[in-house]
């Protein structure tokens, strides 16, 4: 974050640069550490888990985001120590970077390493930290889960906080798993496990038929005069909306 702050401010004082900022005079191997590490526009999108169709080798970016990734700021809660605590996160380079093919496409890292122009949004272009967060493109409250687990050990948890019920008021129906396990799974019919397990793939895949038309939003021009992004017209945002309520 200090490097984007700091390179906001210096980018265009430099007297060599005749105010040409540094990712438009410098490929990225050219470019210092600071300048590197300013590039990060802080959208998050890499720090989300990932599925890749075995098939056609296409990446599908989940809503559940590494242990270490704040979902306010979408930053990496230690980004210094990442690489120890973080057992497959990948250090970034102009290197590593040949060979890396899940990067969102409105990455610096990407668009700069392809020839393109940073979007209005990114903070150097913008000059606003918060203009990735204002257009939409960042994880900010998008996250179901922020990865990990938590664990807690020697605490109290008070009766309203519980509920309570017994397992085995239905022994006399019971499958032949409860004697044979001693498990209570095998007491009878458990509506709440079945019913999520319908549920959930539903939630699932109209959440998914959201982020792909938001998507779609985001990267498709109308078909009709004027040609324009599809996000900006008025009848699309209502539709959109009407599907989040």
């Amino acid at each position: 974050m200090a490097a984007i702050d700091e390179a906001m401010t210096t980018m265009v004082t430099d007297d060599a640069s005749d105010g040409v900022p540094f990712w438009k005079r410098k490929s990225l191997e050219e470019m210092t550490d600071f300048e590197w590490e300013s590039l990060c526009d802080g959208c998050g999108r890499c720090c989300l888990n990932k599925l890749e169709e075995e098939d056609t080798g296409r990446t599908f970016y989940t809503n559940v985001g590494c242990r270490l990734l704040d979902g306010t700021t979408c930053r990496c809660r230690d980004y210094a120590h990442r690489l120890d605590k973080v057992e497959d996160c990948v250090q970034l380079t102009p290197e590593s970077l040949k060979t890396i093919n899940w990067l969102p496409p409105s990455c610096a890292y990407v668009l700069l390493g392809r020839g393109k122009e940073l979007y209005w949004w990114h903070p150097l272009v913008s000059g606003d930290r918060e203009s990735v967060h204002i257009a939409g493109v960042s994880v900010r409250g998008r996250l179901d889960f922020e990865g990990g687990s938590v664990r807690v050990d020697n605490v109290f948890v008070p009766d309203y906080c519980t509920c309570s019920g017994d397992w085995t008021h239905n022994t006399d129906r019971a499958a032949p798993g409860m004697y044979l396990h001693d498990d209570p799974l095998f007491c009878g019919r458990i509506y709440a496990m079945y019913h999520a397990g319908l549920v959930i793939p539903v939630i699932g895949a109209a959440k998914g038929a959201l982020h792909e038309y938001e998507t779609i939003l985001k990267t498709k021009n109308t078909y009709f005069r004027p040609i324009v992004p599809r996000y900006t017209v008025e009848e699309y945002q209502r539709h959109y909306g009407q599907a989040r309520a």
